[in-house]
Order: C-alpha cells, then sequence, then structure tokens
C-alpha cells in the first residue's frame, strides 16, 4: 500500500476509534440489532476497552442471527478475527417466551448483510453453524479475548456457552451476556463456579451483563464507566466484585441493584403522572 492509501487506512481505523470512544450508536446503523440503545452503548464500551487493553484482538458471539451485533467489529482493524457460532435454527426454547422464532435465520444472509456496512472485513469472520454443546474451544480460530453470548435464553444453555467462553478465553477476557434478566440462574451458577477467576462483574442498566477474567481491570476503564446507569452503580460494583473468597456479596448487590432499580423507576413514573 503506498502512503496515500496507509494514510487514508489510518485516518479511517481513527475515526472509527474516536466514534466507538463516543459510544456512536450509529455504528450499528446498517443491520438493525435486537437489542436496546443501553445494550448498544455497553457493547461499544465493551469493544472499546478490549481494544484498547491490546491490539489486534479477536472476538466470539454465540448467537448471531443476522449479524446486527457485529457491525462495528466487522469494520475495525483492530479486531482482527471475529467469530460466530450460531447453529441457525428456525426457533429455539425461551425461558420468558417459551419459544423464539427466527426469520430468515442463515450464515448466507448475515454475511450478505455485514458485506454492506462500510469498510467491513468479510475475511476476518469464521462461522460454525453448531452449537456449544458439538463444540471444543479448541475448533475456534483463535483464542478470544472478548465473549458475547445471545445464543438460546434458557439456563442450561447460557451456563453451557458461559463454560465453553471461559474456557475458550483460557482465563483472560472479557464475557458478556444478553437478555441476563431472562437467564439470570444461569448466570449466577456460572459466577459461583467460576469466582476464583473472575476479576469484575457489571450488570448494566439495560440487558447486558459483563463478567472479566483474570486481572486486566478492562471493566474498570472509564469508557466501561460511561456505559454505566450512574457513578453509584459503577461503586457498587467495584466494591462488590473485590471479595475474592465467594461470589455471594456480589450476588447480593446484584439483588439490591435490581429492586433499587425498579422502586427508583416506579418512583419516577408517580411523579410524572403527578
Amino acid at each position: 500500500m503506498d502512503g496515500f492509501g496507509s494514510n487514508v487506512q489510518n485516518d479511517r481505523m481513527t475515526d472509527l476509534a474516536a466514534r466507538i470512544e463516543a459510544l456512536d450508536e450509529g455504528l450499528f446503523r446498517e443491520i438493525e440489532p435486537d437489542m436496546s440503545s443501553w445494550d448498544i452503548r455497553c457493547l461499544l464500551a465493551l469493544h472499546g476497552t478490549v481494544a484498547a487493553s491490546g491490539a489486534p484482538f479477536a472476538y466470539l458471539e454465540i448467537g448471531s442471527y443476522h449479524g446486527g451485533s457485529l457491525q462495528a467489529l466487522i469494520r475495525d482493524p483492530r479486531c482482527d478475527c471475529a467469530m460466530s457460532i450460531d447453529p441457525r435454527p428456525a426457533e429455539t426454547p425461551d425461558k420468558a417466551r417459551g419459544t423464539y422464532v427466527y426469520e430468515d435465520n442463515t450464515t448466507e444472509l448475515m454475511i450478505e448483510l455485514l458485506s454492506r456496512v462500510p469498510s467491513a472485513d468479510i475475511r476476518k469472520l469464521s462461522t460454525f453453524e453448531a452449537s456449544t454443546e458439538e463444540m471444543r474451544p479448541a475448533d475456534l480460530s483463535r483464542r478470544p479475548n472478548f465473549c458475547f453470548i445471545d445464543g438460546e435464553h434458557t439456563d442450561e444453555a447460557v451456563l453451557r456457552d458461559a463454560r465453553f467462553c471461559a474456557d475458550a478465553v483460557a482465563g483472560a477476557g472479557v464475557l458478556a451476556f444478553h437478555d441476563y434478566q431472562m437467564v439470570e440462574a444461569g448466570i449466577r451458577a456460572f459466577l459461583k463456579e467460576a469466582w476464583q477467576d473472575v476479576s469484575h462483574a457489571i450488570a448494566f442498566a439495560g440487558h447486558v451483563f459483563a463478567v472479566e477474567l483474570g486481572g486486566a481491570r478492562m471493566l474498570q476503564a472509564p469508557i466501561v464507566d460511561r456505559a454505566i446507569a450512574s457513578r453509584w452503580h459503577s461503586a457498587v460494583w467495584r466494591v462488590a466484585s473485590r471479595p475474592r473468597r465467594s461470589a455471594i456479596p456480589l450476588l447480593v448487590a446484584w439483588s439490591a441493584v435490581s429492586r433499587v432499580d425498579l422502586a427508583v423507576a416506579a418512583a419516577r413514573r408517580r411523579r410524572r403522572r403527578s
């Protein structure tokens, strides 16, 4: 590549990194993701902190559907390996909704949609049409640094997926769970059995729960704090993650924060009506 082309690529990377740092939800505009504004901000914050910890990094997600959560990663050169595990079912068991139906759920359509994302590098994408029940971490293209779990929404499946990802990151990386309220029991079971490797955990304001394994302190970065609902939420997660003997303080804090958030939301609704 000549100097001009190299400068253009560097400018694009700098612009993209700045947009991720700003938690720019426009990066998720090409493929409509099935997630809230808060969720998008959380994923961008996790993307940003992992990228800042040392590039290049590898990303793994379980449950991709049309690729909405891959949009920023597929165009970021700091992520040089993106992996998708998705058995591509027509429907899956769902703890909250009974059965969840996926329309046009094919790897080919996901790749076609992702190829339309500006500056997308499809070459770095590896897809596996299987479940973690049928795979081993050794089957992956690379050891991931960041995993996003958004597959079958049952406690049994999320625990299985979390165990797979914990083995895959080999004790150092970030695991994020989508729709954690539906599968809280499965995540709690994982935290109890993996607690000795957990350095920090956060239940974000939307539907994302994140866990860091290892001591890189990626979940304590300023960009992550900006994606958390408030300063007091951030302080609670830092304190609750500190005890190393047991996950119980974190689990108690998780329940307490949820109740406080519900009470605050109810009080705001009452004020608006009055």
